[in-house]
Parts: structure tokens; sequence; C-alpha cells
């Protein structure tokens, strides 16, 4: 099962994900919170965790994704990251915290003033989310 949580900022979208997550986890669910907000920097703690190495850099970063998608924009080449479906266990272990049957999953963060646009973020968590098997 996936269950997104979305909303407008500043309604409660971390605290709504992280409750859900700590209550199906106490219920004996195997979970896993993908936190792809690339500017707040809340849910992490609301867990209870220390903030994961992003995802993105596993795939090489802002810069490459940024790279790869320029080409498939000017190329029409789709930009593919994924050879395969992956399982929770596929998941890169520096890119997750853990703590009391939750795993946290960061896309990547936008660290400094005028870093530039989150599309990297978004298309990462976008086909992350497409080729994530949950059964």
């Amino acid at each position: 099962m996936k269950v997104l949580v979305c909303g407008k900022g500043g309604s409660g979208k971390s605290t709504v994900a992280a409750l859900l997550a700590k209550s199906m986890a106490q219920r004996g669910y195997e979970v896993l919170v993908v936190d792809s907000d690339e500017s707040n920097y809340g849910l992490h703690r609301q867990l209870g965790m220390e903030l994961p190495s992003a995802l993105m850099d596993h795939f090489g970063g802002k810069k490459m994704m940024m790279e790869k998608m320029r080409k498939s924009f000017t190329e029409g080449e789709r930009v593919q990251l994924f050879d395969e479906k992956w399982k929770l266990a596929d998941i890169p272990a520096e890119a997750t915290s853990q703590k009391d049957g939750i795993k946290l999953l960061a896309i990547g963060k936008i660290h400094d003033f005028g870093e530039g646009c989150a599309c990297p973020m978004g298309s990462l968590s976008r086909m992350f989310l497409d080729n994530l098997l949950t059964a």
C-alpha cells in the first residue's frame, strides 16, 4: 500500500505523515516514509531520526540529475535511473534512517539560497515511487 500526504505549506503534512507511520509500524506493518519535500527539514525530527543522505546522491547528485533531465528534453531520451523494480531491501542503506520499525528515505534537499529549481527532486520522487514494489 502506498499513502501520499499532500497539501499546502503549513497544513500539517509532516505531522500527519509521522503519526500515520508510527501508527502503522505499531500495528506491525513494514513502513517506509519517503521525504520528498525539498525545502522542509522537519519530518525526520518528528520521527525521532537523523536525516539520511539523499537518494539523489546515490544517482550522482543534483547536477547529474539536471544533466540527465536536459538530455531528455533536448534529445527526447527518457531519463532512466532504475533498471528494474525496487523492493524495500534494494534501497541503499546510506539513503535511509531507521527507528521503531520505520524506515525514512529522503529524496533530496535544497541546502543553499539560490541553489536552483527543485525539478530534479520531483522527477526522482516520481521515478522512485513508480518503480517501488510494495508487496
